[in-house]
């Protein structure tokens, strides 16, 4: 097969033609993924000892339980609070939570989904509002919604009591 000379292209400027044009296409499209800039729909959890007071709880292991496998959120975490996604599909979300040594906890949080559209390129968001809580009460003392509303607004929604 024989090439022919492209009229108005020299060599030099074919190769950075195609090589510019090999760069763009290599590049990632713009999904949910790779756009940090969408707001996000967390629940706020907060710890609390029995006198009511602020909680620092060290060694907190949090694992999503999911029908297709579970997903570790937090490792020997110490802190006073974190956010934990809920499922966009279906109307409850349980994680794993184990603090320390102690048996592990299952918390199970009944919700319902709203989507929220943001824009045609941004999609929808879920905003949920909880319906009730609970726990096997291994570790945990309680726990207390103390916000139902979950939007892209940081909130403390549950407070979790160890004693």
């Amino acid at each position: 097969m024989k090439f022919q000379k492209l009229q108005g292209f020299s060599g030099k400027a074919l190769a950075l033609f195609l090589a510019g044009a090999a760069l763009f296409c290599s590049l990632p499209a713009c999904d949910e993924d790779t756009d940090t800039s969408l707001p996000r729909t967390t629940c706020g959890v907060y710890f609390y000892g029995t006198d009511a007071r602020r909680k620092t709880v060290d060694s907190l292991t949090v694992v999503a339980l999911t029908d297709y496998g579970d997903s570790v959120l937090y490792q020997r975490f110490s802190g006073q609070n974190i956010s934990l996604p809920l499922r966009y599909i279906g109307d409850s979300t349980q994680f794993s939570i184990q603090q320390g040594e102690h048996l592990p906890d299952t918390l199970t949080v009944v919700h319902r989904n709203t989507p929220n559209f943001v824009s045609l390129d941004g999609g929808y968001v879920m905003n949920y509002e909880i319906l009730r809580v609970r726990s096997t009460g291994y570790a945990i003392d309680t726990v207390s919604v103390v916000s139902p509303s979950i939007s892209t607004h940081e909130q403390e929604n549950l407070a979790i009591t160890y004693p």
